[in-house]
């Protein structure tokens, strides 16, 4: 007697053509910090350790650092690979400000990494060489088939649609991202003038819903959904931002305590 439908079903042997089921589509994960993952993390470094282990989960991954929002300056990829040392990971850097004859592609390093980190500066600069150069489809794509985005300060903005950022001279503003994630993003949300500037850009429609994050907090979204929020220390906060009558609406986000 041949085994009944559901057994075929359960060991996913075969399907009626006699073909190997479709492998499970990659789930896209960002992890969204604040600030304080890399540059003025704790001593235990705990949002890095939770980005390794909880959102990348894979045995010794490689780990992409872009340095883009500070020009590739070489002490801050210096930090990277320090820092690193202190993980079981495969510390790797990607430079953006280049001489051609120096990289072949984008595609070589990018799309081999499990993660990409994309670090803090300036928001705007960061936008404008990805999209000059052609990284932020290479990002996507990578994205896509399963690598984590990730980052901080300017490495979380550049995800969403649009973000609160210091990029220009005078004055906080809104400029929008890559557009990975629907909806806004205000990171250093505790920093001086942070939330006042964030309800003057959500008023005036410079910002829509979002999020904010107070540094020390991060975001994870797998497939476009807020799962979880995490926090280095007890007092940082998250919200969701939501337009009520063309005012801001807050509402506290619940996150677990790392290293509690």
């Amino acid at each position: 007697m041949g085994a009944p439908v559901w057994a075929v079903s359960l060991t996913g042997a075969s399907n009626e053509a006699g073909q190997a089921p479709a492998a499970p589509a990659a789930i896209r994960k960002i992890f969204a910090v604040s600030f304080r993952c890399l540059y003025g993390a704790d001593r235990r470094f705990l949002l890095m350790h939770h980005l390794l282990e909880k959102v990348v989960v894979k045995p010794n991954p490689r780990i992409c650092f872009l340095p883009a929002g500070h020009g590739d300056d070489p002490g801050r990829i210096a930090f990277w690979y320090e820092t690193m040392q202190k993980f079981s990971c495969v510390p790797r850097h990607q430079r953006v400000f280049i001489n051609t004859p120096d990289y072949p592609d984008w595609e070589s390093e990018i799309l081999a990494a499990d993660c990409v980190f994309v670090g803090g500066g300036n928001t705007l600069n960061v936008m404008a060489i990805l999209r000059a150069q052609g990284i932020d489809r290479v990002l996507r794509a990578a994205w896509e088939k399963g690598v984590v985005m990730s980052g901080e300060s300017a490495g979380a903005n550049l995800w969403f649609q649009t973000c609160s950022t210091d990029s220009r001279p005078g004055h906080l503003s809104a400029t929008e991202g890559l557009g990975f994630l629907s909806g806004s993003m205000v990171p250093h949300f505790d920093a001086p003038g942070r939330e006042e500037n964030m309800r003057q850009l959500e008023k005036s429609g410079e910002l829509g819903d979002g999020y904010a994050a107070d540094e020390g907090a991060a975001l994870t979204f797998e497939n476009e959904r807020l799962t979880q929020v995490v926090k280095n220390h007890p007092e940082a906060r998250a919200f969701s931002i939501r337009r009520n009558d063309g005012n801001p609406l807050l509402t506290p986000l619940e996150a677990t305590l790392l290293g509690a």
